[in-house]
């Protein structure tokens, strides 16, 4: 996975390597990883998506600790996992996208489509329904990107794309 900071960084997520930083004006390179004793920390070795949102902040989807997020004032990750209640429907993130009513969208390995509010902190899944025309058309969600009527375009591993209209 790759990404670019608002300072111009790039973001450069592997399998089971972590995320690597790189910073082109002072040609370093900053690693982080998994560490089990640091709440802070990434929780997955396996990245699958970086993503930039309109304020800066960097979205960090791992394969199997859900998502880890990067406020552009702060220097920790938080984290969006999968528990009871309101949360991800799945930690196996396949891609992360803001829509242009700042909602985040990630797209789980088995487990729908998320939408997370930031305003008010809630989640809200799509799921496939078998029989349900209406629903979407899988649960292994690989991109997401809105159009310019506010559509949103859901593209899924093997069951095809869906094009789900807000209104």
């Amino acid at each position: 996975a790759l990404g670019e900071d608002n300072d111009g960084n790039l973001w450069v997520g592997s399998e089971n390597g972590g995320l690597t930083i790189f910073n082109f004006q002072e040609n370093t390179f900053k690693r982080y990883a998994q560490d089990e004793l640091d709440n802070t920390s990434l929780t997955n070795n396996s990245i699958h998506s970086i993503y930039k949102d309109a304020k800066g902040n960097m979205w960090v989807g791992t394969f199997s600790g859900g998502v880890c997020y990067l406020n552009s004032d702060a220097n920790k990750f938080a984290h969006f996992k999968h528990t009871s209640g309101n949360s991800l429907s799945n930690n196996k993130v396949l891609c992360i996208y803001e829509d242009s009513d700042s909602n985040i969208w990630v797209g789980t390995d088995g487990g729908g489509l998320n939408m997370y509010n930031p305003k008010s902190g809630d989640f809200t899944v799509y799921k496939h329904q078998e029989g349900n025309p209406n629903s979407i058309c899988g649960n292994y969600v690989l991109n997401v990107r809105e159009d310019s009527e506010g559509n949103l375009w859901i593209g899924t591993w093997g069951d095809g794309v869906t094009v789900y209209n807000r209104k």
